[in-house]
């Protein structure tokens, strides 16, 4: 099965699709007045970190930025802002995406939906990533926030704007409209000289303005008739316009009656006055189309039943007829549309007086061509602004598995959180679908509500949705690190989930596999292997590459190096070259390489596949591997003569994650060195049920002169299966410590030579090794030594054994 490509489960940055009309630049209509004192101002932008475009409604703000990002040599991202966008999730990744339209790749982290928001530190940190990307764009960048209004009301939002405006590298500008004053500090910025400001005294039209737009329209107005028309604008450009329009090719005489009757509300009457004076053709097409806040003329055919060539006339009517339309030009594709503020809200008027039915229908195509072409965000706002609750819940249940396939869950969190509370606890499917992501946000105290919510609902025969609460419940127990509820409810949820459900199958095999990793590895191993095979039936690289990338770093774990660089190499050839910088879960199979070159003695390697994992670790989210990754690098700093940045890195892998330092087994020298200023510190017990975890604590012990572990290292040696090639080795290679520190050298050796031979038909590099006869001291340390310098868990033993060590291990056998 080919790998999907398309909207619906591919990955691609950004995970939110885009409405053309949200990061197109407005093009500039023929005739359009130009406002020179007001361009001359917008050329500040380059010397300013921001720039402030404040005023009411319908002072030409989005006009006189379009013109001037028309003329700028700036590359100018445009960034059109409603309230749906007050998220900061869905605000940066508006960002995002308008600025991958004109800088292209920069690099662009593309996690801000996974970016806890609330969480000013993780904010931080992912706007600190943002930024140093976009200092790789040659030249200078404007990134234009048009009615940055709209989503002041999140503070989250503010405080992140700020962030990012006062971290920005010199050249990038941002440039935003509003109607009302920015909540951000802008002090600071004002005293730096970083601050441009245009307000409404500027962009109000000067007398000669108004002239000349008067003028354009064929209404040659006399010098008392022009102080009257800008006595009663007061220079608002949208009145003025308006007026023109009333005026255009009137005389003297019918332009002062329409002065007249535009005194009382300018804006209201002339407004109504434009719209009704509209052919009725036209008027029906733009009422109709205002369900919608921007189009184009296929998504308008589809609205209102036209034909292409019906739509095309009409719209270009629409455009040579001066009303308040902006038009979005996209090279190489149909142009957008979209009404200016004032006159949409008289459409819609217009619209909500329809019949009911007629409104529906025009909603429900709308709709359709919106979930037809990938645009789904746009399709729930459109049901939230007509009220339809069950289309919003009939998006989450077509849509969740490939928002959740794409590692987008979040985003049906969002959308369910547009239900009211009642239609929510009425939809059980929604709730639980909406569990998960609220977990991630809310934590697991919601999360189990909306779960206990959904089974309340339970019927008989409700299969599928029984088995999708225990997926959600095991995702819980994952969070809360309850592995064994985690496996009992992946236990249950794969008992009733149908055949054909390879994408949550593949899910619960994952799960189940994660909570073997410590306790079973090599069982673990092969569910993850049984998940692979799901999660290629779904045709989804997300998902295969998860899969792919733990197979990896289990097969270098129990060190079966040739399956760890296989695995690591098909998930990274899952995608171009280019999009492998965005693809964390890619940071898995470098994990594997960089393990596999360290064992191999090929330090370049591992340098570079240590930078590779290093890079996309941050958002990989599993912090287990980073630690194992600094005790790796430990062990290498170690080898290099570098011990107190090894003692260092060992040091802090310890205080946060034992369990994770013991997949990677540091060096004995290494933990004498580490030992050496933490005494009593770290694991004890050499009987956890964790393999690792045992052997990890029985070595501390060794290196602390406790030789009583042998009998725990004895018991490792026998329950650990040959295909855990670094356990069996480590742990035969202590145990043959632990008999040579007891007089037992026959036993010692024996013991070399078993881990010898596992390794060597494992495939590891081991070919200089010669057998070394008699004494286990020398035979341990040439088996070590072949191993490219890198031993785990073996050190040079003393030439002068303790007189006391356990016998019941090895047997009685004489001192060498």
């Amino acid at each position: 099965m080919g790998l999907e490509k398309d909207g619906a489960a591919a990955s691609r940055p950004p995970r939110l699709v885009m409405l053309p009309s949200k990061i197109a630049c407005p093009g500039v209509a023929g005739g359009t007045v130009r406002r020179v004192a007001v361009a001359d101002a917008l050329e500040g932008v380059a010397g300013a970190a921001l720039t402030t475009v404040v005023a009411p409604a319908g002072f030409g703000k989005t006009t006189a930025v379009a013109q001037w990002a028309a003329e700028t040599p700036l590359a100018v991202a445009w960034c059109s802002l409603d309230e749906d966008d007050a998220d900061p999730a869905r605000f940066w990744a508006v960002v995002c995406s308008a600025v991958l339209s004109v800088a292209g790749d920069l690099g662009i982290p593309d996690n801000f939906l996974d970016v806890p928001w609330a969480d000013q530190a993780a904010s931080h940190a992912a706007l600190a990533e943002l930024i140093v990307a976009l200092t790789a764009h040659e030249g200078d960048l404007a990134v234009v926030l048009e009615d940055i209004h709209a989503v002041q009301g999140s503070l989250t939002s503010g405080d992140s704007l700020s962030y990012f405006i006062r971290h920005l590298p010199p050249n990038i500008h941002v440039v935003a409209t509003s109607r009302m004053p920015l909540r951000i500090p802008l002090a600071k910025l004002r005293m730096q000289g970083k601050l441009l400001e245009i307000g409404e005294s500027l962009l109000r039209f000067t007398a000669d303005e108004e002239s000349e737009l008067f003028s354009s329209g064929g209404a040659h107005l006399d010098g008392a008739a022009l102080a009257r028309m800008r006595e009663t604008t007061g220079g608002w450009p949208a009145a003025s316009r308006l007026l023109a329009m009333c005026c255009e090719g009137a005389g003297v005489a019918a332009a002062e009656q329409a002065i007249e009757r535009a005194r009382e509300n300018v804006g209201e009457y002339l407004l109504e006055e434009v719209v009704s004076s509209v052919d009725a053709d036209l008027l029906d097409f733009m009422v109709n189309t205002s369900v919608v806040d921007s189009f184009d003329a296929d998504l308008a055919a589809a609205i209102t039943g036209e034909s292409a060539d019906g739509v095309r006339r009409l719209i270009d009517e629409m455009a040579a007829s001066g009303l308040f339309v902006q038009r979005l030009p996209r090279e190489g594709r149909s142009d957008w549309f979209r009404y200016h503020a004032m006159l949409l809200e008289v459409l819609q008027e217009r619209f909500k007086r329809l019949p009911e039915p007629e409104r529906a229908a025009m909603a429900q195509r709308a709709r359709d061509w919106y979930l037809a072409e990938g645009y789904d965000d746009a399709a729930v706002t459109l049901s939230y602004w007509m009220r339809d609750w069950d289309a919003i819940c009939g998006i989450i249940a077509a849509r969740w598995r490939s928002r959740y396939m794409n590692d987008d869950n979040e985003t049906v969190l969002r959308w369910a959180m547009t239900l009211p509370p009642d239609v929510l606890e009425a939809h059980p499917f929604v709730c639980a679908a909406a569990a998960l992501p609220t977990a991630l946000v809310k934590g697991p105290l919601e999360a189990n509500g909306l779960i206990h919510k959904a089974m309340l609902r339970l019927k008989d025969g409700d299969d599928f949705l029984f088995a999708f609460c225990m997926v959600q419940k095991a995702f819980l127990a994952v969070f809360q690190g309850q592995w064994d509820a985690c496996r009992d409810f992946a236990e249950r949820a794969l008992r009733f989930l149908p055949a054909e459900e390879h994408y949550l199958r593949g899910m619960m095999l994952q799960l189940t596999a994660s909570s073997l990793q410590y306790v079973d590895p090599v069982e673990s191993k092969r569910c993850f292997a049984e998940a692979l095979e799901a999660q290629r039936l779904t045709g989804n690289a997300n998902l295969i590459c998860s899969a792919l990338g733990n197979l990896a770093v289990l097969a270098a774990v129990l060190g079966q190096n040739a399956e760890a660089d296989k695995f690591a190499h098909q998930a990274l050839a899952l995608y171009d070259e280019g999009d492998r910088e965005r693809k964390p879960m890619l940071a898995h199979a470098h994990w594997a390489r960089a393990v596999v070159a360290h064992r191999e003695g090929d330090d370049a390697r591992f340098v570079a596949e240590l930078g590779a994992y290093r890079r996309l670790a941050a958002a990989s989210r599993v912090p287990s591997l980073a630690v194992s990754m600094d005790v790796i690098e430990a062990n290498r700093l170690m080898a290099l003569g570098e011990g107190t940045k090894a003692r260092s890195l060992l040091a802090g892998a310890m205080a946060e994650d034992a369990l994770a330092v013991s997949t990677a087994l540091p060096s004995l020298p290494l933990i004498r060195l580490w030992l050496a200023g933490n005494r009593g510190a770290g694991p004890r017990d050499a009987r956890a049920p964790e393999p690792r975890l045992a052997l990890l604590a029985a070595a501390l012990g060794y290196c602390s002169g406790d030789y009583d572990v042998a009998d725990a290292v004895a018991d490792i040696v026998r329950a650990t299966p040959r295909e855990d090639v670094v356990l069996c080795t480590a742990a035969r290679i202590l145990a043959s410590l632990l008999a040579f520190q007891g007089g037992r050298a026959r036993a010692a050796t024996d013991l070399v030579r078993e881990a010898f031979d596992i390794a060597t038909r494992a495939g590891r590099r081991a070919h200089d090794i010669r057998h070394a006869e008699g004494d286990a001291a020398r035979a341990q340390w040439a088996w070590a030594a072949a191993r490219g310098r890198r031993p785990i868990l073996c050190a040079r033993p003393s030439t002068s054994p303790p007189a006391r060590a356990s016998s019941r291990s090895f047997g009685k056998m004489p001192r060498s």
